[in-house]
C-alpha cells in the first residue's frame, strides 16, 4: 500500500492558521483605528505658527476614501518636530506595512504559509508591526479625548463617531 502524499495544510498544527487570522485581524484593526482618528483630527489641526482652522469642515475626511499614506502626508505637514526624517520615515513604514498585510502579505509566493514555522514567523512580523503601530496609535487617541473634553466643556461638540478605545 502506498503512503499518502501530505499536503501542505496537513504540515500546520491545528490552531495555526487561526492564531494567525487573529493578529492579522489585530493590525488591521489598529491601522483603522489610526485612520479614523487622522481622518477626525486633521481638519481641526494646524502647522506650528499656522492660522486656526476657520469653518472647519469636519466630515470632510471621515466621509472620504482617502488612504493611509495620504492621511499621513497631510499629519506630518501639521506637526511640527526637531526631527522630520524620522518621523516621515515611521509614518512611511507604517503605510508600507498596512499596505503589504492588505495587497501583499498572503498571496505573496514568497512567503509560502505552509509549515508551522512559516506561520510561526507570519505570526512575529505581525505582532512586531502591531508593536510598531501601537505608540501613534496611543498619542492619537489621547489627542482625540483632550478635544472631546474640551470641546464638550465649550458647549460645541459636533455630531462625530465615538473614539475608539
Amino acid at each position: 500500500m502506498k503512503r499518502a502524499e501530505r499536503t501542505p495544510v496537513d504540515l500546520v498544527t491545528p490552531g495555526k492558521i487561526a492564531e494567525l487570522h487573529q493578529c492579522a485581524g489585530a493590525c488591521l484593526f489598529k491601522y483603522q483605528q489610526i485612520e479614523g482618528l487622522l481622518k477626525m483630527l486633521l481638519p481641526h489641526m494646524r502647522p506650528a505658527g499656522g492660522e486656526p482652522p476657520v469653518g472647519v469642515d469636519w466630515r470632510r475626511l471621515i466621509d472620504s476614501k482617502a488612504t493611509l499614506g495620504i492621511l499621513f502626508r497631510e499629519f506630518a505637514t501639521k506637526c511640527t518636530t526637531d526631527v522630520p526624517d524620522v518621523l516621515g520615515g515611521y509614518l512611511e513604514q507604517l503605510a508600507a506595512q498596512r499596505n503589504d498585510l492588505v495587497h501583499v502579505r498572503f498571496t505573496d509566493p514568497a512567503r509560502r504559509l505552509v509549515t508551522d514555522e512559516h506561520i510561526d514567523r507570519a505570526i512575529a512580523e505581525l505582532n512586531a508591526e502591531l508593536h510598531f503601530a501601537q505608540p501613534l496609535a496611543a498619542v492619537l487617541c489621547e489627542i482625540a479625548l483632550a478635544m472631546k473634553e474640551y470641546l464638550e466643556r465649550q458647549g460645541s461638540v459636533p455630531d462625530a463617531p465615538t473614539i475608539p478605545d
